[in-house]
């Protein structure tokens, strides 16, 4: 059976809040829970006082702020290092304790690598302009190409940086804006046209999404 090791005092709601969810998980992943009071020990008190609740489930440790699916996931992987035969645990127990570490990173930090994904995809479809306006064009044309496969790219229906306007809709918008045709010379029909041009140093440089899907 698992062992499950909880560093907590006396007065400590977390810790409280943590033997009470592994309580939850007992039916569930059978464990031993050992509480040790860090007041009892001068040095414990020393080493644990700012960290509690902490929690040491075989060989993993866990130290606040953890959630309920933090501990579940990481008693799945102590009872599933303690379910392994002797000599494949042996073989293989650095391998499954990084993957458990990636499984316990990604289940804590989830939400973080979402919004850098989204960070990073927004990000470049503004990358395009500034280096087509810093004369990197091949690097530019390649977001533009890989973008377009995602977005229409109508040059009427994207932003612009660097150029007299942040847009340049149809006319029929009805805006004060310069209209597409109007600033560009080119007929709002050619659709195929208005999405291979980017732009130029007097109208600017479009962004690789279209309004709509920055």
């Amino acid at each position: 059976m698992i062992k499950v090791i909880l560093y907590t005092r006396e007065g400590c709601q977390l810790c409280d809040e943590a033997a009470q969810e592994l309580q939850k998980l007992q039916e569930e992943i059978p464990h031993q829970l050992v509480e040790i009071d860090i007041e009892s020990d001068s040095e414990l008190l020393s080493h644990y006082l700012e960290l509690i609740p902490v929690l040491q489930i075989g060989p993993y440790t866990l130290r606040a702020p953890f959630t309920a699916t933090d501990l579940r996931v990481t008693l799945s992987a102590a009872r599933d290092g303690l379910s392994r035969e002797p000599e494949e645990e042996s073989r293989n127990r650095d391998w499954s304790r990084r993957i458990n570490r990636v499984v316990l990173g990604l289940s804590r930090h989830w939400l973080a690598m979402v919004n850098l994904v989204v960070f990073i995809y927004i990000g470049l479809a503004f990358a395009a302009p500034m280096l087509a306006k810093a004369g990197n064009e091949r690097p530019a044309s390649v977001i533009y190409a890989i973008y377009g496969r995602l977005c229409h790219q109508l040059a009427f229906r994207s932003w612009f940086l660097y150029g007299e306007q942040p847009v340049y809709p149809q006319e029929l918008a009805g805006t004060n804006w310069e209209s597409y045709p109007l600033a560009t010379g080119f007929s709002e029909g050619d659709h195929a046209l208005a999405q291979e041009f980017i732009g130029d140093e007097a109208l600017g440089y479009k962004v690789a999404l279209c309004e709509r899907d920055v």
